[in-house]
């Protein structure tokens, strides 16, 4: 297990196993900056996390990013960024399911609390994929006057927090209309500091790798 997570490259885990691993699941992607021995590239993977074994995997497009998982446990919403594109994986049994058209670079998802909307951020085209999970269909796409880094919903769902490229801080987003009702910035960088990295990182950390069981 040690060996598997220490090989992604590039990856940080923020997110501690639970003490117990009996029947816990891991869902992994794997992209252009992720190596590791025998696996297949641009790949989802499901890893038993008592063993650390790979028990099974299927191609997933070009450069997977940071997924997010429905709120039922059963399909996972990944961000494809070279094909420009949001895979929808369903978990048991592992299939993709389908692809659903993204703005340039869709980089991170994450649900809503009540479960009802998928939100992706595009990194490169700019803008919001707002999915419903129900239809696994695209509702809208919300415009942002930049690329679109980390995204989450506040805990009633009203607001989305949203890092732009270029911006140290945060835009808030009202879920419901569509716009932008505040940006927030958070001072200014330490010297040395260069421009890419001019945004917020928001929440507990990457997420290409998902801790869950198997929906039964």
């Amino acid at each position: 297990m040690k060996l598997l997570l220490t090989a992604l490259a590039g990856l940080a885990l923020a997110t501690a196993l639970p003490a117990q691993t009996a029947d816990v699941t891991l869902w992994v992607t794997l992209g252009d900056s992720d190596q590791l021995v025998e696996v297949d590239p641009h790949s989802f993977q499901v890893v038993d996390a008592r063993s650390g074994r790979i028990t099974g995997q299927i191609p997933i497009g070009n450069d997977p990013n940071q997924m997010t998982l429905t709120r039922d446990g059963r399909f996972a919403y990944v961000p494809v960024q070279g094909d420009n594109a949001v895979a929808v994986v369903q978990l048991d049994p592992l299939r993709l399911v389908k692809t659903l058209p993204s703005p340039a670079g869709p980089h991170d998802a994450t649900t809503s609390p009540d479960g009802t909307r998928i939100y992706v951020g595009a990194q490169y085209g700019a803008g919001i994929v707002e999915i419903d999970p129900a239809t696994q269909l695209v509702v809208r796409t919300i415009p942002t006057p930049e690329g679109v880094r980390p995204l989450r919903p506040s805990p009633d769902g009203k607001s989305l927090y949203v890092a732009l490229s270029n911006l140290l801080g945060f835009a808030v987003v009202d879920a419901g209309s569509g716009t932008i009702t505040r940006r927030v910035e958070l001072g200014t960088l330490p010297e040395g500091v260069p421009a890419p990295y001019k945004d917020t990182w928001l929440g507990s950390g990457p997420k290409r790798i998902a801790i869950g069981r198997k929906p039964r």
